[in-house]
């Protein structure tokens, strides 16, 4: 069920998605900029321990601050299972927890919410599906289901290909890219130390092993690390590399664009036979 939110319900929706959160919190923004009323919901919930918060921002490549701040990035550091990403291309604006989610025009940004004129989309799973499963079937809402868990299957997908920056699991912190992502310039040694020490104390190995499987999937290295380096490739991505391809763009370009080594992108080229199907 879907219905179309004029700015006052949508910001009273939003407030209800934060507030009643209590397995999973879902924020897709990319400009963040939190109010000291935003801050209040979001205390709130630090008190819950089994909730799971994903966040997702971008735009700004070159200055990053001016699509989250360091001190609201700080901040959200607090919540005690918390992951956070990054993905530059980012325009989509959707807020979810367990039972309800809005699609909308709409920042999570102090501004955008008290001044601007939005709109928004929200939609809830299948209010009677608990009830009528007990009658007739677990079968019966399949497709209600579906459609009803659609946005966060995207989410879901793309959260998943875009860059890592934090991730805090019940209380431990898993990584902290933080340093690097906001001082991109930061000393690349010092980082490589610091990816080393985390992997392990969380994988329980030594650190000969450590810095030879980390070097050998391009996570630490000299020069550069790429994010995606070991990553599957999809059906998504194979496509995108042909169209890049076929534009004429340098392995440098598609380096910079799939954040993956030289070597990664020469052997899926290779494996994709793309010369061979566009000889130049």
């Amino acid at each position: 069920m879907g219905w179309f939110l004029n700015k006052d319900e949508l910001i009273s929706e939003l407030y209800n998605i934060l507030r009643k959160a209590k397995r999973e919190l879902v924020i897709v923004s990319p400009y963040f900029k939190l109010s000291t009323d935003l801050k209040h919901e979001l205390d709130n919930l630090k008190s819950i321990e089994k909730l799971k918060i994903k966040i997702l921002f971008g735009k700004n490549s070159e200055e990053k601050t001016k699509s989250m701040s360091k001190e609201d990035f700080q901040y959200l550091k607090d919540h005690n299972s918390i992951e956070i990403r990054y993905d530059e291309r980012l325009h989509a604006k959707y807020y979810a927890n367990e039972k309800k989610g809005i699609v909308t025009s709409l920042n999570f940004h102090e501004f955008s919410i008290q001044n601007n004129v939005e709109v928004g989309a929200l939609y809830e799973y299948s209010r009677y599906k608990d009830f009528l499963d007990k009658i007739f079937g677990d079968t019966v809402f399949t497709y209600n289901s579906y459609a009803d868990n659609r946005g966060k299957h995207f989410f879901n997908d793309q959260f998943d290909r875009s860059r890592r920056v934090f991730k805090k699991e019940n209380g431990k912190v898993e990584f902290d890219y933080s340093e690097e992502f906001f001082n991109p310039k930061t000393d690349k040694k010092n980082i490589d130390q610091k990816v080393i020490k985390e992997h392990i104390q969380n994988n329980s190995t030594d650190e000969t092993n450590t810095k030879k499987n980390l070097n050998n999937s391009g996570l630490i290295n000299n020069k550069k690390r790429f994010n995606n380096a070991g990553a599957p490739w999809t059906e998504e991505l194979d496509q995108q590399l042909e169209m890049l391809f076929c534009e004429g763009k340098s392995i440098k370009e598609m380096m910079e664009h799939f954040e993956r080594s030289n070597g990664a992108i020469r052997s899926r080229i290779e494996k994709l036979e793309l010369e061979e199907k566009y000889p130049k």
